[in-house]
Order: structure tokens, then C-alpha cells, then sequence
């Protein structure tokens, strides 16, 4: 395909997806317009769950199975970028762009279907639903969208790499990440006499503190560990001593050594503090997503699917967390940057990107398929 076909192909279909961004596992329009540019060039494919799609194109003779992911799910923000393709749907923004990965992962599967006949094996194309729920990913695993395959290969954007870069480096790429949740019970009363009842608020925001001693305190200062409260609710009246409060958070950790560690000490720590305060404590704690880990022969694949196309570079580990690591735990593969540029991080509402990655993206998606295919990890 000619390059600014593909551009224009790729650009657009971002910006579609970009106006009309859906949650978790609410992408019907998403998956409906994917199936619709699949269907166009007679792609075959199947529907996993209500939103997810799992796509194959067939070589013209046999060979291993190449499995290639985008993620299609938006985030609850409201867009304030002023972009004139900006989101239609309030309280909805393609932030962490999603809507670029399917984008490219369709710019993709039209250079591979065109080169079709070339290739040895297959190139499995997933369109994954639910990434930002962190574990839809498994339910594509158990849906079997693994067998068969010889590797895996992801993008995602990057605003701190430049247009025109890329990292594939091998070992720890994204961190693990673990989720709490924990209502604190207390005793109501009027906030006049404190005394009179147990009030939760203090005994919480003690618990949040108390949260931060585990990462400075209990691991050694190599290991990068965050632990974040991301939400606290509690009270009901400025004159009320509140009786409960919901909290939720995270835990990211990089070494796998932490992953049974971390949860024993948070637990230990909240139960200790809710004693303390003299309030009951309900908790949910699991280390749900392991770290996304590149393997080290098919990081060499990607670079040479990257050479004359991209400059490789290095970035530092990423503190955020994939779903894809389900895959790399299962199947080598790489998990990608590709330089977007930009002002902003993701998860922002003014987060941007540069459009000119977009079509050099869907060439990567690609070419890591057919390097592999052609060569293997050799």
C-alpha cells in the first residue's frame, strides 16, 4: 500500500474511533466498525464475547503462527483537547490511546492481507476489549486466541518517546500490578461529640499513610514499588461523624519476587492500623497482573522489523501495567513504544499524539509478523 494511502487510511480511522470512544467492554461500535474494515477485504474472523475480535490471515504455505494485539476500550475522562475530532461521548476519551493501537492494527492487516500469499504460517489479529479493566486479556487466553501461536507482538503509544522512535529492548518492560479494595466500619454520630462514636475518616486517612511505610520501609529502595488510593468515599454531612468509608487502589511492583510480599504486608499494615482506631475492616487484595516481560530473541526480531522504518531506542522500564502480560507469561513476544511525542501523559484529558507515528505503526505491526514468519528468531 502506497504511504499516504496508508496514512490517510490509518489517520482516519483513528479519528473515528477518537469521536466516539466506549468503555470497557461497551465497545460495540468500535468492534462493529473493525469487523466492517475486516469484512472489506474478506479477512476472516470471529466474535469472542460481545466486543472482541479475533481475526487470521493465511499464508500461501505453512509455517508458525504470528499473533498480533491492539486494545480497543476508552477511559471514563472528559476531553478537554479541543481537538475538532475530539470525543462526542461526555465523560468518555480515547486518553491512553486505544483508538491509535486499532487503528494501526487495521493499517496493519491491509498490508498483510496484500502480502498474503508470500507468507509462510499465519498472522492472528486480536482486538481486545477491556484492557483498562486489566483482565479481559485472560478471558481472551481462556477463549484459546493462544494456540497454535509461536509469538505475540504489541504497541502502545509513548508521548515520552519522539515521532519516530521505538523501544522493543528485552526483560521488564511493564510493571505487575496488584488491586485493593477495603470498606472501614466505625459508628456514626453527631460531629459535635466525637467521643461518642468512632469515626472513620481519620482511622482511613491514617490507613492511606500507613499504605506508603510498606514501599519505604519494607522493600529495598532497588525495587521500584507504588502504591496508589485512588479513590476514598466516606461521609455524608459536614455535621456527621462518618460511619464507613470505601477506598480502592493499586500496587505496581517489577520484581516477581514481591508479588506474594507485597499483598501479606498491605493486609498486615490496614488490619493493624483498623485495631489501632478501633474500626472494623473488609478487604480485597490480590496481585492480579504479573510484569509484561519482552523476550530477549524476539526483541531481536523487532528490531530488525523496525530497521530503515524506526530509530530503536531505550526507555526506562514502564511503571504503568498491561493485560498483554498474560500473553508474554504464555507465548515470547515483545510489547513495543512507539514514539507519539505530545504535551501530555497518557490517562490525560488533554493527552495528544502525533499522527505521523501512525502509519510507520501499522508497517511495525507488520513487519514484526513477516520477519518472524520469514526468519523466525534466528
Amino acid at each position: 500500500m502506497e504511504e499516504q494511502m496508508l496514512r490517510d487510511y490509518v489517520v482516519g480511522l483513528r479519528r473515528a474511533f477518537h469521536q466516539k470512544p466506549e468503555l470497557g467492554l461497551k465497545e460495540f461500535e468500535t468492534s462493529r466498525r473493525v469487523r466492517e474494515e475486516l469484512s472489506t477485504r474478506s479477512i476472516p474472523f470471529r466474535t469472542v464475547g460481545d466486543t472482541g475480535v479475533v481475526a487470521e490471515i493465511s499464508g500461501g504455505r505453512p509455517g508458525p503462527t504470528v499473533l498480533l494485539r491492539a486494545d480497543m476500550d476508552a477511559l471514563p475522562i472528559q476531553e478537554a483537547t479541543g481537538l475538532p475530532f475530539a470525543s462526542q461521548v461526555p465523560g468518555v476519551m480515547h486518553a491512553c490511546g486505544h483508538d491509535a493501537h486499532t487503528a494501526m492494527l487495521l493499517g496493519a492487516a491491509a498490508l498483510l492481507w496484500e502480502e498474503r500469499e508470500t507468507l509462510p504460517g499465519r498472522v492472528r489479529l486480536v482486538f481486545e476489549p477491556a484492557e483498562e479493566f486489566a483482565g479481559a486479556g485472560r478471558a481472551l487466553l481462556e477463549a484459546g486466541v493462544l494456540e497454535g501461536v509461536d509469538t505475540v507482538f504489541a504497541v502502545h503509544v509513548a508521548p515520552n518517546l519522539p515521532c519516530g522512535a521505538v523501544s522493543v529492548q528485552p526483560g521488564v518492560r511493564m510493571s505487575g500490578c496488584g488491586f485493593f479494595s477495603l470498606t472501614v466500619r466505625g459508628k456514626s454520630g453527631h460531629g459535635s461529640a466525637p467521643h461518642e462514636g468512632i469515626d472513620v475518616i481519620p482511622a482511613a486517612c491514617a490507613m492511606v499513610s500507613a499504605l506508603q511505610t510498606v514501599v519505604s520501609r519494607e522493600v529495598s529502595p532497588r525495587d521500584f514499588v507504588v502504591i496508589t488510593v485512588g479513590t476514598f468515599h466516606a461521609g455524608t454531612a459536614a455535621n456527621i461523624l462518618a460511619g464507613e468509608a470505601k477506598l480502592t487502589g493499586t500496587i505496581r511492583y517489577q520484581n516477581p519476587a514481591l508479588k506474594e510480599v507485597l499483598p501479606a504486608a498491605v493486609e498486615r499494615v490496614l488490619r493493624g492500623t483498623a485495631e489501632a482506631f478501633r474500626v472494623t475492616l473488609d478487604l480485597k487484595c490480590g496481585m492480579g497482573l504479573p510484569p509484561v516481560v519482552n523476550d530477549a530473541a524476539c526483541s531481536a526480531v523487532a528490531e530488525r522489523a523496525a530497521a530503515g522504518l524506526l530509530d530503536v531506542t531505550e526507555l526506562p522500564i514502564g511503571t504503568g501495567s498491561d493485560d498483554f502480560a498474560y500473553y508474554t507469561q504464555r507465548v515470547p513476544g515483545v510489547y513495543a513504544f512507539l514514539g507519539t511525542g505530545g504535551d501530555h501523559p497518557i490517562h490525560h484529558e488533554c493527552f495528544t499524539l502525533d499522527e505521523d507515528a501512525l502509519a510507520p505503526g501499522s508497517r511495525l505491526y507488520a513487519h514484526y509478523a513477516e520477519e518472524f514468519l520469514r526468519g523466525g528468531c534466528l
